[in-house]
């Protein structure tokens, strides 16, 4: 009698199994509640450190503005021109003291605010423009891909240095000192080159060591230190002094922190080189997301640089999301990576879960392009066409 039922309880224990694995998947991940602040398109948008306030650029308006999202109430506004096409090197970012925001125009121009007051900072823009305007001389670039200005910037852990890139150099600001302390050259060739026009992103480890950027691939054995040909983009490291660190990766394309180099550069005078590259707060692991032109796809991995200088690569995805993810975030814990994976969706790794991923739409009617999260992970703010929306975010415990 018992031999008779033990088919029917496999076959019920199966179906549960199938039925619930989902729904356990599911409340394993994180949920957002999400609010709508503006309809209006955003051109930069950063969230505050305790994830209170926003700010955001307007082309509609010209204005950058300073709300309380919970109650829209308007903190300060200031006049500053933004175009109404999307352009992926303009951005706002908050310092983690919560007292400065560096904000940079699709004009490629920076300007430095007082977070409490929106007063202009002259004194750093100037500084900054001097700096420019010698970097671009000292890069003698005979095109202009990216512009006469500025293409990134990121804040050190305590908000006391302000690094900025430039004609394919990193130029580091300290607030304390209000001087120039270091200069970092991204391209490192001994003959002149056209590089420096096509490099547009970089990332400051958190513990503020290293810098990582992309880079085409040096050939020492060549006279000049050249770059190999034709040319291969590849991940670079830096120091804090701006040594170009040793890293040792597989020669083979599909294990390497960006897959497919030769294909990624063939899209620079396309687009800005590369999509997005985020130190995890582990200061040893980088998540690089890059785009190829040979065949047309998405390419997104996770790299660590150890010790000894070698690189581990993932390949986490390379067709699920043709046109890779962009804004690419950590949580603190370095347990999940989210990024925006088609413009309307969140892509969501489970790392412990070997990065597997998912997507969760964003507001209803709402896409975005630029996404900002607060210290403690609780808010993210999602900006572009369709306006404004702040989730609200609950993980898993």
């Amino acid at each position: 009698m018992i031999q008779r039922w033990i088919p029917r309880i496999i076959v019920v224990y199966v179906l549960l199994i199938i039925i619930v694995q989902p729904v356990f998947a599911q409340s394993s991940a994180p949920k957002f509640i999400w609010t709508k602040l503006t309809e209006d398109q955003s051109s930069v948008i950063s969230i505050s450190p305790n994830g209170k306030q926003i700010v955001f650029g307007s082309p509609k308006t010209n204005y950058l503005t300073l709300i309380d999202w919970e109650t829209k109430h308007i903190i300060w506004q200031v006049p500053l021109s933004f175009s109404d096409s999307p352009d992926y090197r303009a951005k706002s970012n908050w310092s983690p003291d919560g007292k400065y925001i560096a904000t940079l125009t699709d004009k490629l121009d920076i300007y430095v605010f007082n977070a409490f007051t929106g007063e202009h900072i002259t004194k750093i823009e100037v500084s900054l423009k001097h700096y420019e305007n010698l970097l671009k001389v000292l890069s003698n670039s005979s095109n202009s891909f990216n512009g006469d200005g500025y293409t990134d910037l990121k804040w050190n852990a305590n908000g006391q240095q302000l690094a900025v890139m430039a004609h394919g150099y990193i130029v580091v600001y300290d607030l304390s000192t209000a001087k120039i302390t270091t200069v970092v050259d991204l391209v490192g060739l001994r003959v002149s080159s056209d590089l420096h026009n096509y490099l547009s992103w970089f990332d400051w480890s958190p513990d503020g060591s290293k810098f990582a950027a992309f880079h085409a691939r040096l050939d020492d054995k060549r006279e000049g230190l050249q770059a190999v040909q034709p040319i291969e983009i590849v991940m670079g490291f830096w120091n804090k002094y701006g040594d170009l660190l040793s890293a040792d990766e597989s020669q083979n394309s599909r294990d390497k922190c960006v897959p497919n180099g030769q294909g990624v550069f063939q899209g620079a005078t396309v687009d800005p080189l590369g999509v997005d590259v985020v130190w995890a707060p582990d200061s040893k692991t980088i998540a690089v997301s890059s785009r190829s032109y040979v065949n047309q796809s998405g390419i997104f991995t996770v790299c660590t640089l150890h010790d000894d200088g070698t690189i581990s690569t993932k390949l986490v995805s390379s067709d699920s999301y043709p046109k890779s993810p962009t804004s690419l975030h950590w949580t603190i814990d370095q347990k999940w990576l989210i990024g925006i994976a088609d413009g309307c969706s969140l892509m969501i790794a489970d790392v412990s879960d070997d990065f597997r991923t998912h997507l969760e739409p964003l507001s209803q009617s709402s896409c975005g392009y630029e996404s900002s999260w607060s210290q403690d992970d609780h808010y993210v703010a999602v900006g572009g066409f369709d306006g404004i929306s702040v989730g609200t975010v609950e993980f898993p415990k």
